[in-house]
């Protein structure tokens, strides 16, 4: 019986893939292409169970009002959205998206305090930072 292993969501896939053990000399390729699968498809499913329990966690910490502006800001950089690195400074990250969106001149004020008095004080852990960017992208496929 294989070992089960506790999958790490801050190394890249190939990565994970690569660290697992390929003792497939008593199987054939089609039993090992399940296998392959199988594991696969369990580090997805507990990358989004371990999300969708931190988004609620997440949500309940941040004010609405920022979690408004957040859409707000991220609202035509969908694309932008999927270029978050886990354990990536969240702050950094979206205020380079506001930047793109307003410039330094056309500042929406109440956005800018949200931003600056709000957000900034925000002290979020990588997972929690993980889980609202997905929740921020969840959001813009749904409008």
């Amino acid at each position: 019986m294989s070992e089960k292993k506790r999958i790490s969501i801050s190394k890249p896939v190939s990565q994970y893939i690569s660290s697992l053990s390929r003792s497939t000399a008593n199987t054939d390729a089609e039993e090992s292409n399940v296998s392959w699968s199988k594991h696969i498809n369990r580090m997805l499913i507990d990358y989004i169970s371990l999300l969708e329990e931190h988004t609620a966690s997440v949500l309940k910490k941040i004010d609405p009002e920022v979690v408004q502006a957040l859409k707000i800001i991220t609202k035509s950089h969908s694309e932008s959205l999927f270029l978050y690195k886990y354990g990536q400074d969240i702050h950094k990250f979206i205020f380079s998206i506001y930047f793109d969106e307003f410039g330094l001149n056309d500042m929406d004020a109440t956005i800018k305090h949200v931003l600056i008095e709000d957000f900034t004080k925000l002290s979020l852990t990588k997972i929690e930072s993980l889980a609202l960017i997905s929740y921020l992208q969840r959001e813009q496929c749904t409008q």
